[in-house]
């Protein structure tokens, strides 16, 4: 089996930059293997993600960081009611047996 060690180009290096530049709105979390982009709004969150390989043998942040922020930026998201989307956060990073 082939396994896969995904880093950032030097020209994603740049635009993840960039991003966090002009998305200060935007947080971040991760489990380890997920990441959401997400920003709040008044009644809703928009929200991205990013979900590692199976086949990754080391879990790079900047990497799930670069894929979720670019998804945002590229309109490739979903909106929630802010109530359903942190009551799925929560159970998605803090209950999981």
């Amino acid at each position: 089996m082939k396994t896969s060690n995904t880093k950032l180009l030097a020209h994603e290096k740049e635009y993840l930059k960039d991003l966090r530049e002009t998305q200060k709105d935007v947080k971040i979390v991760t489990d380890g293997k997920t990441t959401i982009a997400y920003r709040e709004f008044k009644n809703t969150v928009e929200f991205s993600l990013s979900v590692s390989c199976d086949t990754e043998k080391k879990f790079r942040a900047k990497v799930g960081e670069y894929h979720a922020r670019r998804r945002l930026d590229d309109f490739e998201s979903v909106k929630m009611d802010n109530t359903d989307f942190f009551t799925m956060l929560d159970f998605v990073y803090y209950t999981q047996a």
